[in-house]
């Protein structure tokens, strides 16, 4: 047994382990997204949703950051839930200097305690559909 697995992971849905380090690396090396294409989404986005500095937004399933930190930059008042520690971590060492006046929580979408907070809510990319039942989803859906 590596030192990534032990017996209590072998009985957790398999997507609870899958978005760690290891998922980070490979995405970068794989499939990342030039800073065009975040540019350009995140453009596409404000205009779609119709963004305004009054919008407190919830970026769903945040991962590393990828549009977050730009919606940040852009001066929306954003933040950011995940589940995954490790994509967490690698946000937060991306640029400190934003999470001073933002936040970012490890959050399981299926209960978000405080959604009605927000104005906006954001599920972007592959952050939705990991869950072992549609009635799973459901709730997520229901939670946004």
């Amino acid at each position: 047994m590596d030192s990534h697995s032990s017996s209590a992971d072998k009985t957790k849905a398999w997507w609870e382990n899958y978005f760690d380090s290891k998922y980070i690396q490979i995405w970068e090396l794989f499939q990342g997204i030039s800073h065009d294409d975040v540019e350009n989404d995140v453009l596409g986005i404000a205009n779609l949703l119709e963004l305004n500095s009054t919008d407190r937004i919830l970026d769903v399933g945040c991962g590393y950051g990828r549009y977050l930190l730009r919606l940040m930059e852009l001066g929306y008042h954003i933040i950011g839930i995940d589940r995954s520690i490790d994509m967490l971590s690698k946000l937060k060492n991306k640029s400190e200097d934003l999470f001073r006046n933002h936040y970012i929580l490890q959050v399981d979408m299926r209960n978000i305690p405080f959604v009605d907070d927000f104005t906006k809510a954001l599920l972007l990319g592959g952050t939705f559909g990991y869950f072992s039942s549609v009635q799973q989803d459901k709730i997520v859906i229901k939670e946004i």
